[in-house]
């Protein structure tokens, strides 16, 4: 993946992290506003509770006192105080009574209890039953207690006398009366308590044992509530013994939220795709921005590694690519100064190692010949009778030491004046081949196998120096595998560089090359063949270098040495 790719992914993954931590902000933003809302209609809820209870009980107690001195109530204290109660049909005229008066007084729980000082407490009527009147214990305690407002759990109401929760307030009269009255918590008392609270919410009022007895929600909408609504339940106790009366659970629906939520889910889309889209385009603005120098540096890099040094960059920016880009096309001016230094030093050098090798070769030959002419003369002055003999083979060994001269300024001569390199198109692959196939005698003992791919690019070259090239790798290494008594293979392969150019490998199984002479392999007049003139490698190294190539060795000694030839695949 390369830098401009990082970089466009770089962009958009930023642009997704921030509209997901914005989306996600905003929804846990919402959810809190929603339960905020909810929760203080809830509190209004129940704080409209705690103001409408005292309420209703103030309309109880505004309703005890006439309830005291009605007709049905007197008549019933003086049947009690004159102990006619019992008589034999005054408890039942006096109970239809008593639940005539009920009736007309809209009291869903009225009781009635008899219980003077030193004297039996009788319950005349308990609403709460259809048979014998008697208190259950929780109003029997109220009812012996101070007559503070109180909420029953569990009292039968209404025709189907469904237990639901009754607020009771009491009278207790000195002559020993104990009237108890009370009215049902029902929906309508809800409905009340939800428009003090607003509207928005639903309210279910439950009994002490969980059983709805009243909701503003429609019964099918119960059945869906923990998926639907949002729910918080008060349990509301008695003010007198702090025990559970009744439950009062807050509804509030999710379909807001959820509007909410789909509305913020299309929204984010839509930005989302505009946000993803501008950071692409703004992503691949600066990338190419950005990597165009950067492309351009490589590029000039590979140049400057194949050879070339007449390169200045086009104008480019002050930042910090532009400052790399000063330095480097510094560092290519300051290169090709150096390497013209290094060029002239070299070449001078080399031409003293030259003329000191020349030097060596040429005195190798003038020996011989000055030996033979001072044996001729020595034989002339003595009138030495195989004179002739002597003359005969001192002429021969002068001629061949002549020719050995002639051929040693020739190969100097060849060495020294390079011919103009004649560049075409040239197919490597189909070089190699003919060469190989030139060399590889079938009666000689060290054959040639190649390794060659179907096709590589082709090259700007001179193919006769580079013939010449293959052919003077591909004998030495023959002649290193005769050397070691083995037959070989010598392997010729070829491949794409790394860097683009071609790659020609020699390798042979010979007896290598020494370490300490490898840094003197392409230096003039170096063999290690008895006879050899020493020229081939550096005319090699020479015709590579010109072609604005490589040429390298490595070796193993005593088990062979590779030569390796990198080619630039355009004209320098």
């Amino acid at each position: 993946m390369n830098l401009r790719t990082r970089l466009i992914l770089s962009f958009l993954t930023v642009a997704v992290l921030v509209i997901a931590a914005t989306v996600s902000l905003l929804y846990w933003q919402i959810r809190k506003q929603f339960n905020e809302d909810f929760h203080h209609q809830a509190q209004t809820a129940n704080e409209a509770v705690r103001q409408e209870l005292p309420r209703a009980a103030l309309l109880l107690r505004n309703q005890v006192t006439p309830l005291q001195d009605a007709a049905a109530i007197r008549e019933l204290v003086l049947d009690l105080s004159h102990n006619k109660y019992d008589k034999e049909g005054h408890a039942a005229i006096h109970r239809q009574q008593l639940k005539a008066l009920q009736a007309s007084s809209d009291l869903d729980l009225f009781h009635v209890r008899w219980a003077p000082k030193k004297k039996r407490v009788r319950d005349v009527l308990a609403t709460h039953h259809s048979g014998v009147p008697a208190l259950p214990e929780v109003l029997t305690r109220y009812a012996a207690g101070p007559m503070t407002t109180f909420v029953i759990a569990e009292q039968p109401v209404g025709i189907d006398r469904r237990p639901v929760p009754v607020v009771v307030v009491g009278v207790k009269r000195a002559d020993g009366l104990v009237l108890l009255i009370g009215r049902a918590l029902d929906l309508q008392f809800l409905s009340d308590i939800r428009s003090r609270a607003g509207g928005q919410i639903e309210l279910t009022m439950r009994n002490a044992d969980d059983a709805v007895v009243a909701s503003t929600l429609a019964a099918s909408d119960l059945d869906h509530l923990p998926g639907e609504y949002e729910t918080d339940r008060v349990v509301h106790t008695n003010e007198g013994d702090r025990t559970p009366a009744w439950i009062l659970d807050a509804h509030s629906s999710r379909e807001p939220l959820n509007r909410r939520t789909q509305s913020l889910v299309q929204t984010t889309w839509v930005v989302s795709i505009v946000a993803v889209v501008l950071a692409l385009l703004f992503g691949i603005w600066f990338a190419r921005r950005l990597t165009q120098p950067i492309n351009q540096l490589v590029a000039v890099t590979q140049r400057v590694a194949t050879g070339d040094r007449g390169i200045t960059f086009p104008d480019h920016s002050g930042d910090e690519v532009g400052r790399l880009i000063d330095a480097f096309q510094a560092m290519i001016s300051e290169l090709e100064a150096n390497e013209n230094r290094l060029k002239t030093a070299e070449r001078i050098a080399a031409w003293e190692e030259i003329a000191r090798e020349l030097a060596h070769e040429i005195k190798n030959p003038l020996t011989p010949i000055q030996m033979s002419i001072e044996t001729m003369r020595r034989s002339w002055q003595r009138k030495h009778e195989d004179f002739d003999q002597h003359f005969d083979e001192s002429t021969v060994t002068i001629l061949e030491e002549v020719e050995r001269l002639k051929n040693i300024v020739s190969e100097f001569r060849e060495f020294a004046r390079m011919p103009t390199l004649q560049k075409t198109t040239c197919d490597v692959v189909g070089l190699i081949e003919r060469t190989t196939k030139l060399l590889d005698d079938p009666e000689q003992t060290v054959h040639i196998t190649t390794n060659l791919p179907p096709q590589l690019p082709s090259i700007q070259a001179d193919s006769e120096q580079l013939t010449q090239v293959l052919q003077n790798l591909i004998q030495n290494a023959i002649q290193a595998c005769e050397r070691a008594s083995n037959e070989g293979p010598v392997h010729v392969s070829a491949q794409q560089s790394a860097f683009g150019g071609i790659e020609i490998r020699v390798e042979d199984t010979g007896d290598g090359i020494p370490t300490d002479d490898l840094p003197r392999v392409f230096s003039p007049y170096y063999s290690r063949r008895e006879g050899g003139s020493g020229l081939g490698l550096a005319i090699s190294h020479r015709i590579v270098s010109a072609h604005g190539g490589r040429i390298g060795v490595s070796s193993n000694p005593g088990q062979g040495a590779r030569f390796v030839v990198q080619l630039p695949t355009q004209a320098d």
